[in-house]
């Protein structure tokens, strides 16, 4: 059970990162790279590459470079389904409605954020059991997120080291698994 717990708070503080970006990111990012670099030193690494990548843009670059990459016209789409489904597909309505559901059963609130958004799903590993965080990362996330590394990595992105920490991390949960069979 611990090597679940560890992977869920490992999503949930990499989920912090993908938030807007507030003046207070490189202190966040920091903090971050200090809590993870015992226990996941590979992510901790990723982790260390974009704050070198973000540390030096002025506030107002990082806040466009953050619309570019994940709002307007983004280079990198945050919400899993559609990568998982298409864009249009009524599988991604069942998913997503889905998914609403379980945040609402436990009280979770979305800040008006769709229910499939990366940070979303990351902040809410913490609240799930081994099998279903099991689940969220072998069919939510895995996939989506390797796809969202290569679009970053295509774009030079400075979130795409931040992207390959979250997919390192939601890889972890694999060689957990295993170890605990």
């Amino acid at each position: 059970m611990l090597a679940v717990v560890n992977t869920a708070d490992l999503c949930a503080s990499l989920a912090e990162l993908l938030d807007y970006p507030s003046a207070e990111l490189t202190d966040k990012i920091r903090i971050c790279r200090e809590k993870l670099s015992s226990q996941h030193p590979e992510v901790s690494a990723s982790i260390e590459e974009f704050l070198a990548s973000v540390s030096e843009l002025p506030q107002d670059v990082l806040e466009e470079t953050y619309t570019r990459t994940f709002d307007m016209a983004p280079i990198c789409v945050p919400y899993v389904t559609s990568y998982i489904y298409g864009q249009e597909s009524f599988d991604r309505g069942k998913l997503m409605s889905g998914l609403a559901e379980a945040y609402s059963r436990i009280g979770f609130e979305t800040g008006g954020e769709l229910p499939d958004h990366i940070g979303l799903l990351l902040r809410f590993a913490p609240f799930l059991d081994q099998d279903e965080l099991a689940d969220l990362i072998q069919y939510c996330l895995r996939e989506p997120v390797g796809e969202m590394v290569q679009s970053l990595q295509n774009a030079n992105s400075p979130y795409a080291p931040l992207m390959r920490a979250i997919q390192l991390a939601v890889g972890a949960q694999s060689v957990q698994e295993t170890d605990h069979d």
